[in-house]
């Protein structure tokens, strides 16, 4: 008689320590909590939708500022922009007193755009009575020049006060300075030496325009027309979801909901800062094709635009 001892049962796995059973329900119970509060926000974030699309009136509001105020903008691009051209190409108005010395480097000043005005003597009330920018005058030699009699010197008398008239007499100063080095290279050709001698090195100034077509004001008001876009586009939201709201007795209906508070705050939040980002997209899109089409362009003087990138990066910030 042959005895079988019975087989030792071995367990395929080792029960899971004491520590280890309370993690999954309190991870299952953390994930249901983060998803009812998630679904409340959403509820809360399309409830605000929905009172937002039956308020016409506020959307054809909004609708008309982020349309107009990306109009107005470029239009004040546009007339700045004609502004500062109109100044730079503006013709010097330069008053002189007769003299041959004058008389010998007024044809090359017409020649730069500047206007010789004839005046008596030189006076305070001379600029203002005449527009002028600035006024030249020949400086009689002294006794220390009297042995350099090729040498010439001009004063160039203007209104120290007015920023404009200054920058144009140090245009003026330049010019002649310019015809000054054209008549030592005459002088150094007649005399038969090489007019490089006397000016080395040459370098001349040229504007390369960028991809992106714009200017400084470009840039600055596309700041302020975002800002606004930001403060128009939310007002009237935020005012709805407080005042509103209550005014319509919506806001009781949701706090007695099991909607928790702070469900109810982020919801809003986050409806209110969806509508602001959508309203300087819009804004800035409209900013974008006015500056990009011609037809706006000859209607409104601009010429300046911003690419998308810099659009959208303007948005985030």
């Amino acid at each position: 008689m042959v005895c079988r001892l019975p087989r030792p049962v071995f367990p395929n796995s080792l029960p899971e320590p004491a520590s280890d059973r309370w993690k999954k329900p309190l991870l299952n119970l953390l994930q249901a909590e983060i998803t009812t509060v998630l679904k409340m926000i959403a509820l809360v974030f399309r409830h605000e939708a929905k009172d937002l699309i039956r308020d016409s009136a506020t959307l054809k509001t909004m609708a008309i500022l982020m349309v107009f105020m990306p109009i107005l903008y470029s239009y004040i691009i546009g007339d700045m922009g004609t502004r500062v051209k109109e100044v730079l190409d503006k013709e010097k108005r330069l008053g002189y007193v007769d003299h041959s010395e004058v008389q010998r480097v007024l044809p090359w000043l017409q020649q730069q755009g500047v206007i010789p005005v004839p005046i008596k003597a030189l006076s305070k009330e001379v600029f203002d009575k005449e527009n002028l920018d600035a006024v030249l005058l020949y400086k009689d030699k002294d006794e220390l020049d009297v042995a350099d009699p090729i040498h010439t010197q001009f004063e160039v008398w203007t209104n120290g006060t007015n920023e404009k008239k200054a920058a144009a007499a140090t245009t003026i100063q330049k010019h002649l300075l310019q015809y000054g080095s054209v008549l030592a290279r005459q002088n150094l050709i007649m005399a038969g030496a090489a007019p490089q001698l006397l000016q080395p090195l040459d370098a001349e100034v040229k504007a390369l325009a960028s991809s992106n077509k714009s200017g400084f004001v470009t840039y600055d008001l596309m700041v302020a027309l975002l800002g606004m876009a930001l403060f128009f586009s939310t007002l009237h939201v935020a005012v709805d979801t407080t005042a509103g709201e209550r005014e319509r007795m919506t806001l009781e209906s949701l706090l007695y909901t099991a909607a928790p508070r702070s469900s109810i705050v982020v919801g809003k939040f986050l409806f209110v800062a969806s509508v602001a980002i959508f309203g300087m997209l819009w804004t800035g899109l409209t900013f974008w094709v006015v500056g990009e089409v011609s037809i706006f362009q000859e209607l409104l003087g601009r010429t300046g635009g911003v690419t998308l990138q810099q659009l959208l990066i303007g948005v985030l910030i």
